[in-house]
């Protein structure tokens, strides 16, 4: 009897743990669904003007308007008509530092030739970015964006990200990583 007993409680609890498997499955399922309903809802009723600017070869640079480590504040409108490079970068990031020696060099050989260098630095304060600047030399321009404003804006997921803008405010080269000397020779100077 005690085991007859025991076999119908073992039964009952085996029913009851697979309705509790069943249970989380289903809430599981809901869930998965209840969030795809929710992305679907959300996804379709933005309209489409309010997407940003994201930076593309071949088509115009979005403008933005930054902070210089200077002073004042510029944006990339104020340099229609030159050959721009957008550097983002930041000081914890070795092949950053690494590559801004030679951007420096080919900015003091061609800056007369209308080229100019906008060296983004990404989401660090100013108290960071200015002894690293000076104690480097660099006279290419910095631009502050602490709030992460610009970075966001074009989208920069990687450091160091550079971006060469023609005469005509057109994006001819985005390049994620390190840029060398000889690359931006390659591909700047025939835009001077």
């Amino acid at each position: 009897m005690s085991s007859m007993h025991h076999a119908r409680k073992k039964q009952q609890q085996k029913q009851r743990s697979q309705r509790f498997t069943f249970v989380g499955i289903a809430l599981f399922i809901v869930g998965v669904m209840l969030l795809l309903w929710m992305a679907l809802q959300s996804g379709g009723s933005q309209p489409v003007a309010s997407a940003p600017e994201v930076p593309e070869q071949g088509k115009s640079a979005p403008n933005f308007t930054s902070p210089v480590l200077s002073g004042g504040e510029v944006a990339l409108a104020d340099y229609s008509g030159d050959v721009v490079i957008v550097n983002f970068w930041a000081t914890w990031c070795p092949p950053c530092k690494a590559e801004m020696p030679g951007i420096n060099a080919f900015y003091e050989r061609h800056q007369e030739e209308g080229l100019v260098v906008l060296a983004v630095n990404a989401k660090e304060s100013e108290s960071l970015v200015r002894p690293f600047i000076e104690a480097s030399g660099f006279t290419f321009p910095v631009l502050l964006d602490p709030a992460g404003s610009v970075v966001n804006q074009y989208q920069i997921r990687s450091f160091p990200t550079t971006l060469i803008i023609d005469r005509d405010g057109v994006v001819r080269h985005i390049q994620v990583g390190m840029i060398s000397e000889q690359e931006l020779e390659s591909i700047v100077a025939p835009l001077l």
